[in-house]
């Protein structure tokens, strides 16, 4: 909702407000109008809060990831562990280099003119790399789950639910192409609000597929996964996918687990 929440003000502050009386110089140079100063604000905060969620929602995906697969893989866990510290590092790169843009920082501090970064390159460079980072990060559970031992129905079932990142990855690919037309725009206000749009449903569409872990009561009202995905509708059960490898689920969440025959002989003891 934060994140989301510069998106909201930028667009209900004269968004969408195109009038053919609107002048030339209404555009970001230093001849902007003072009366839209307010929505420019808007989107500054919402240039440096989209990148900072788009790079936290992407870290969720790592620690989520590491936590399915890391006890059974530590490359695995290495690969998570490095992509998590890397959208860190280049959460806060990123935020300084869109943060000293000229667009909209020039508007902004009319002073910076001159010593502002060339917003162009810098977006596209910026979401180039958002673009790459998502499709690796959404690539890294499926070689483990591929390797699982289970049926070749569950299996790819399963790489299925993996899988739906790429919608988020996808979304990332139609932004890019809208990101060239804002800083040249006759009308900001109005011709941002495709990008601003196609911006907010990708953190939206992120944060969906990283709680989908979180949706069993929902799914299982529909008993989609009672039977592929090894757990029973009514109540938390544990049931073994392929050797070893079993799929451990809880009122809210889920996680495939590798569990050694020392702990299930404890589990037996204790349970």
């Amino acid at each position: 909702m934060g994140a989301r929440a510069p998106f909201v003000d930028g667009d209900s502050r004269d968004a969408g407000a195109a009038d053919e009386g609107t002048p030339s110089s209404f555009r970001f140079d230093a001849n902007f109008m003072p009366t839209a100063l307010n929505p420019v604000q808007a989107l500054y905060a919402s240039i440096i809060n989209y990148n900072i969620a788009n790079n936290v929602v992407k870290m969720s995906f790592t620690l989520q990831y590491r936590r399915i697969f890391g006890s059974s893989s530590p490359t695995a866990d290495q690969v998570c562990r490095w992509f998590f510290f890397f959208l860190m590092v280049w959460a806060v790169v990123q935020a300084i280099l869109l943060g000293l843009s000229c667009v909209p920082l020039a508007v902004i501090v009319p002073s910076m003119a001159g010593k502002c970064l060339d917003t162009v390159p810098v977006w596209y460079a910026s979401q180039s790399l958002n673009v790459f980072t998502d499709f690796l990060i959404f690539s890294v559970p499926l070689p483990y789950v591929y390797k699982l031992t289970m049926p070749t129905k569950e299996k790819f079932l399963v790489l299925g639910i993996f899988s739906l990142g790429f919608f988020t990855w996808t979304i990332s690919v139609i932004r890019l192409s809208y990101l060239g037309a804002v800083p040249v725009a006759r009308d900001p206000t109005w011709d941002n609000v495709e990008l601003t749009l196609w911006s907010v449903t990708e953190l939206n569409c992120g944060i969906l597929c990283a709680c989908l872990q979180t949706l069993r009561p929902l799914l299982s009202k529909f008993k989609i996964c009672s039977s592929h995905l090894g757990y029973d509708n009514r109540r938390c059960v544990r049931r073994p996918l392929s050797d070893g490898v079993f799929l451990e689920t809880a009122p809210l969440t889920r996680r495939i687990s590798h569990e050694s025959d020392n702990e299930d002989r404890h589990d037996q003891e204790f349970g």
